[in-house]
C-alpha cells in the first residue's frame, strides 16, 4: 500500500504520542498522585515488545480511519489518544497481569477494524433523496423541539431553585450533592442531557449561519442548565464546539496526535519550571490516567466477581435483577476507594463489567455500529459543525457506560435531531 504524506504525519504522531504520554506518566503522574495508586515499576522487555506491536498494529488502522474526515474517525481518534495510550502506558508502567494487555488490545484493535472497515449504514431520515419541501418541515420539526426543551429546562430550573443563576465554577460540589437529593421529575436526567445537546448542535450552526440572535440564546441555556446541577460541562459543551469549530482546517485530524503531543509538552513545562499544574491536571491526570486507574480497577475486580450481564442497566428494566446491591461505578469506588464517588464506566471498562472477556469481543462491535449510525445521521452537515457532538460523545463514551450513552447521553436522540439540522447547512 502506498502511504500518503498525511497518513504518515499521523502514524508517527501516534507513535510519538506514546512515548510523550510515558514521559509524563513517570516524571509526573507517579511523582504527584501516587497517592491514587499510580506506581512504576520495572518493565518487562518481552511485554513492551508485545505492546508495541500490538499498538503498531492499531496505529496503522487508526491512520487509515484519519482519511476518513468524518464523526466517527474523529470520535476514535480521541478515544485512542485518551484512553487506548493512558490505559497501555499505565498497565506497562504498574506492571499489570498479562490479560490486561490481552483485553485492552482485543478490545481496541477489533473496535479500529470494525469501524475502518464496516461499510455505511443508511438511515431514511437523513437520505440525501428528499425534496426541499420535506427538509423543510424537518427543519421546522427541528426548531419545535429546540423551543420545546427550552421551555422544558427553564421550568426545571424555575420549580428547582428560582431565577437564581450559578456563575462559580469552582464551588460547585454543594450545588450537585443539592441537585442529586431532590428528584427533578420524571426523565429529568434524559431531557437535561439532551437539551444540552440539542443546544450545542444547534448552537454552532447559528454561528455558521451568522444568526446571532439564536447562538446568543442558546449560549445563555447553557448557563441555565449549568446553574441547575453545576456539571461544568453542560457550560462549556457549546463555547468548546464553538472554538473547534473555529479553529478547524482541512486535514487537522491527521495533525491530531501531534497537537495533543504538544499541550503535553507544554503542560510538563509550565508545570515543572513555574510549577503551574493546571493542565497537567486538566488533561493527563484528570482525562487520561485517572480512567485508565479505573479500568484497570475494573479489570481487576471483574477477574474474580461474575460479570453483572447488563441486569443493572437494560435488562435490570426487564425484572432481571443484579448480584450485586450497589451500582457498579459506586461499587469499584467502595472497594478501591473511600466510596464516594462514581467511577468512571466507558470503553472497555464497561465491556469487562458486563461480560468479562466476551465484553471485549460484543462491545466493539455494538460501539462501532452506534458510530456508523453517527455518521450517516451527520454526513448532510460540514464536520467542522459536527466537531461539536464530537466532543460531546468523546466525553459521554470515555466516562459512562455504553447504554447509558445511548440513551441518557442521547447518542441515539441525536441520530433523530440531527436530520432536521441538515437544511440549516450553507
Amino acid at each position: 500500500m502506498r502511504i500518503s504524506r498525511s497518513q504518515l504525519v499521523f502514524f508517527s504522531g501516534l507513535l510519538l504520542l506514546k512515548v510523550v504520554v510515558t514521559y509524563v506518566y513517570v516524571e509526573t503522574i507517579v511523582t504527584s498522585y501516587g497517592y491514587y495508586g499510580f506506581i512504576s515499576v520495572p518493565v518487562d522487555a518481552v511485554v513492551t515488545l508485545t505492546n508495541w506491536i500490538f499498538y503498531f498494529f492499531c496505529s496503522a488502522v487508526m491512520t487509515t480511519l484519519a482519511e476518513k474526515n468524518r464523526v466517527s474517525s474523529w470520535i476514535i481518534a480521541l478515544l485512542f489518544c485518551l484512553s487506548y495510550i493512558p490505559c497501555l502506558v499505565y498497565f506497562e508502567e504498574s506492571g499489570a497481569p498479562f490479560t490486561y494487555f490481552l483485553q485492552l488490545h482485543i478490545y481496541w484493535l477489533l473496535l479500529t477494524i470494525l469501524v475502518a472497515r464496516l461499510p455505511p449504514i443508511s438511515l431514511s431520515l437523513s437520505s440525501s433523496n428528499v425534496t426541499q419541501e420535506l427538509l423543510g418541515r424537518r427543519a421546522f420539526f427541528g426548531e419545535i423541539v429546540v423551543v420545546a426543551l427550552a421551555l422544558y429546562v427553564c421550568m426545571i430550573k424555575y420549580q428547582y431553585n428560582g431565577f437564581y443563576i450559578h456563575f462559580d465554577i469552582i464551588e460547585v460540589y454543594a450545588l450537585r450533592l443539592e441537585a442529586a437529593d431532590k428528584n427533578l421529575g420524571f426523565g429529568a436526567n434524559y431531557f437535561i442531557s439532551w437539551a444540552c445537546l440539542v443546544f450545542t448542535i444547534r448552537g454552532v450552526l447559528a454561528f455558521s449561519n451568522r444568526q446571532f440572535f439564536i447562538l446568543a440564546l442558546m449560549l445563555f441555556l447553557q448557563v441555565v442548565i449549568f446553574t441547575i446541577a453545576a456539571h461544568k460541562f453542560y457550560l462549556f459543551a457549546l463555547p468548546v464546539a464553538l472554538m473547534a469549530s473555529a479553529f478547524y482546517r482541512e486535514g487537522m485530524l491527521n495533525w491530531l496526535p501531534f497537537l495533543m503531543t504538544a499541550f503535553l509538552l507544554v503542560a510538563e513545562f509550565l508545570n515543572s519550571v513555574f510549577g503551574a499544574f493546571y493542565l497537567i491536571f486538566m488533561l493527563p491526570f484528570r482525562n487520561m490516567f485517572l480512567p485508565a486507574l479505573i479500568t484497570g480497577n475494573f479489570y481487576d475486580f471483574f477477574e474474580s466477581h461474575n460479570p453483572d450481564f447488563l441486569t443493572q442497566s437494560v435488562l435490570g428494566r426487564l425484572g432481571f435483577v443484579s448480584d450485586y446491591t450497589l451500582p457498579i461505578p459506586y461499587l469499584i469506588d467502595a472497594v478501591y476507594s473511600d466510596g464516594l464517588a462514581s467511577a468512571n464506566t466507558g470503553l472497555s471498562a464497561d465491556a469487562i463489567s458486563n461480560f468479562g472477556f466476551l465484553g471485549v469481543l460484543i462491545y466493539p462491535i455494538l460501539f462501532a455500529i452506534s458510530l456508523k449510525l453517527l455518521d450517516s445521521a451527520s454526513k448532510q452537515i460540514d464536520i467542522k459543525n459536527n466537531l461539536g457532538i464530537v466532543i460531546f460523545f468523546t466525553i459521554g463514551f470515555l466516562n459512562t457506560a455504553f447504554f447509558t450513552a445511548l440513551l441518557t447521553g442521547g447518542v441515539l436522540f441525536c441520530l433523530f435531531f440531527l436530520s432536521t439540522q441538515s437544511s440549516k447547512v450553507k
